[in-house]
């Protein structure tokens, strides 16, 4: 079984951030490597994949030269003293998206670290959209070393992509249940509908914690409009549906508690076993353990179909052994 997301560094709710915080007194307190092989042994996990935090409001950083430094030092120390050392641990490298030239040589690199398995883009915020030709440096970079795209939003960054939105937002659970999904829709109708499928048609996308509902939804409508104004889509040789299916993929979490677990299993249906990739989120407070996904498919798919959305896709896609 393959968990494609953990979040970290992560700080309980009650650790001290003062001056003292990070001395040795303390360093026992924060969430780390040892803390997830446990729970990777507890839930029967083979791999991991590490994303970054806080910097997934690495786009909101307004300085260029700050936003590549951030990049490259986070890079850097999960090489240096996360992956090496811990073996099942493995990482998407963190691309500054305000400099795709840099990002492009952040991903040259350390692409041939052998537990470096994707790119991560943070997605929530980005100016221009992914789908924009400003970033085919990190696209290409990306394809050549055969590293899929991981685009991850953040609650943290609703006010940059939805300001008018965010504006009447009052409380956490407003901006969580809207802002990962509205990311999502937005960034991979302008990826298709911007032609980048067909600019780099060896790349590979994962849309990481926006659940998957919204993708059945999506794809319909992206058809309903190439069908009915082709002539504002002429990069598009095909129905965006299919480029869907061909290059993205759709991390699970978060899941959620549906009000029937068949209904779980006929989303799975409806977006395609094929397309879809467990994710945990250990150690996050809305994490989802394997099972709360395994259960509610096990009696509606067939054992290829459980094998691809528990493992299988993620092995292919990020080349796990």
């Amino acid at each position: 079984m393959y968990q494609l997301e953990i979040q970290g560094p992560y700080l309980p709710d009650n650790y001290d951030i003062g001056s003292d915080a990070f001395d040795e007194d303390n360093a026992g307190s924060a969430y780390g490597p040892e803390e997830k092989l446990l729970e990777m042994e507890e839930f029967g996990i083979d791999y991991s994949i590490v994303s970054p935090t806080l910097n997934l409001l690495l786009p909101t950083v307004k300085n260029d030269r700050i936003a590549v430094a951030l990049a490259n030092g986070y890079n850097s120390w999960l090489v240096d003293n996360i992956l090496d050392a811990h073996q099942g641990i493995k990482a998407n490298l963190l691309v500054p998206p305000q400099d795709p030239t840099a990002g492009a040589e952040e991903i040259e690199r350390l692409a041939d670290e052998d537990d470096i398995v994707g790119v991560a883009l943070p997605s929530t915020g980005l100016a221009p959209l992914p789908g924009h030709k400003f970033y085919d440096p990190i696209y290409q970079a990306a394809q050549d070393y055969g590293l899929p795209v991981c685009l991850h939003g953040s609650a943290g960054q609703t006010s940059e992509q939805f300001p008018l939105v965010n504006k009447w937002i009052e409380t956490y659970a407003e901006g969580h249940t809207v802002s990962h999904p509205l990311t999502a829709i937005s960034n991979v109708t302008n990826m298709i509908f911007q032609g980048l499928p067909e600019r780099f048609p060896d790349l590979e996308y994962l849309i990481q914690e926006a659940g998957i509902g919204w993708v059945p939804y999506l794809k319909w409508r992206l058809d309903d409009h190439y069908l009915e104004r082709p002539y504002e889509l002429p990069l598009l040789d095909r129905a965006p549906s299919e480029y869907f299916e061909e290059q993205f993929y759709i991390g699970t979490q978060r899941l959620g508690h549906p009000p029937r677990p068949q209904a779980m299993a006929k989303m799975v249906q409806l977006v395609g076993p094929s397309s879809i990739m467990f994710s945990a989120d250990l150690p996050h407070f809305d994490f989802d353990p394997p099972e709360e996904l395994f259960n509610p498919i096990r009696g509606s798919l067939n054992a290829g179909e459980i094998q691809a959305v528990m493992g299988n896709n993620a092995r292919e896609v990020f080349g796990f052994e």
